[in-house]
């Protein structure tokens, strides 16, 4: 395996794999939130609330050792360089959500975290911001009693993808068929390009060619989900149809398979310039 700066060994390779089987916990609040964020930005947020546990406080620190965080996610150069950047990038994002119950046309202003600290060559510490905090954590008993409002899946199934629209894309999917084998679902195309902040993409074309597809395809690939996607018309394409199944047990074996391949440093720390696939 490549790591960040190291050689690691047997046990730091079982502890690196520990790790990417965590639970990630997200509100469907937040995913299906209008907002963009790079890949290595995605890895970061989502090992972080991976990290959060039941006793915790909106004041409660996250500390993230940078050589852990670039094995994990199968980086390879200087970790401290790549997470400074990728930090600076973060904290100038703001974006807007609707979590107020008793307003649904309000949308609040905000960011993923209030507090970074960076230790060179060590660590990073990272603590949620007020107002995100209660979706990823305060509302987990909740889904752990009941599997409702919120979404979960584990990290490792989004660690090797490269387009930021295929993890959200997954997230959503992962949201929509909640227990369930099979599901179908869809979206008003201008609804679905507005959630993945991609409305640039005006023609039908080059949004299946450039978001669409390479997103379902590494959903199909890395994940524990299968995703056909289909329209109705021919022309004017305006709604966009889904057919999300759960993979097999041997299915979910190879996926794991092809994902541990992945990121056996497939993915270099100067890519989260173009944010893995940000065209």
């Amino acid at each position: 395996m490549k790591g960040s700066d190291a050689t690691v060994n047997a046990y730091e390779l079982d502890e690196i794999q520990r790790q990417r089987e965590r639970k990630v916990y997200k509100s469907d609040i937040l995913v299906n939130a209008r907002y963009t964020l790079s890949v290595p930005e995605q890895r970061l947020i989502l090992y972080a609330i991976s990290l959060i546990k039941k006793d915790d406080t909106p004041n409660t620190f996250y500390t993230i050792d940078l050589k852990d965080f670039c094995n994990i996610c199968g980086i390879s150069g200087d970790s401290y360089t790549y997470s400074k950047r990728l930090l600076d990038g973060l904290h100038l994002k703001r974006w807007y959500a609707k979590i107020t119950p008793n307003d649904p046309d309000e949308e609040t202003s905000l960011s993923w975290f209030n507090k970074v600290k960076i230790t060179r060559g060590k660590t990073i510490k990272l603590r949620f911001d007020d107002d995100i905090f209660p979706f990823i954590k305060d509302l987990l008993e909740r889904y752990q009693e009941t599997g409702q409002g919120y979404t979960s899946y584990m990290l490792q199934s989004v660690l090797p993808m490269k387009s930021k629209y295929s993890i959200r894309l997954y997230e959503i999917f992962k949201s929509k068929i909640k227990g369930d084998r099979y599901v179908e679902w869809f979206f008003e195309l201008d609804d679905l390009k507005k959630i993945l902040e991609c409305t640039n993409y005006t023609r039908y074309p080059d949004f299946r060619r450039k978001v669409i597809e390479p997103a379902i395809e590494e959903i199909n690939k890395f994940s524990d989900l299968l995703v056909e996607y289909y329209t109705t018309e021919k022309r004017n394409i305006s709604r966009l149809y889904f057919k999300i199944s759960r993979k097999t047990k041997e299915e979910i074996m190879q996926a794991h398979k092809d994902s541990l391949t992945a990121l056996d440093g497939a993915v270099h720390y100067w890519d989260f310039k173009q944010g893995g696939d940000d065209a």
